[in-house]
């Protein structure tokens, strides 16, 4: 497998994730990717090197989380309730 193979890959996996951005966060977008991946037709080797990079991908969003992902979210509840009470 070249590098060019895993270039163009990472570029159409790149394109797909800005398209999808509004309805599907990044997340979910590694859940649907082995359902995706099913439908193109490349070589063993370069899904192995792909699923390789995912997964140093992922590994790397583990190991800085505290720089990515918030400690505690709103709830829906919460955002949907502003400007609602009695307190407003």
């Amino acid at each position: 497998m070249t590098s060019d193979s895993l270039a163009e890959i990472l570029k159409g996996i790149r394109c797909y994730f800005d398209k999808a951005l509004p309805v599907m966060l990044l997340y979910k977008l590694f859940v649907k990717l082995p359902e995706l991946l099913a439908y193109v037709s490349i070589e063993e080797e370069t899904l192995t090197r792909l699923q390789q990079k995912l997964t140093d991908f992922l590994k790397f969003l583990q190991k800085n989380h505290s720089t990515f992902f918030l400690s505690t979210y709103d709830s829906i509840k919460g955002v949907e309730g502003k400007g609602k009470g009695k307190d407003d």
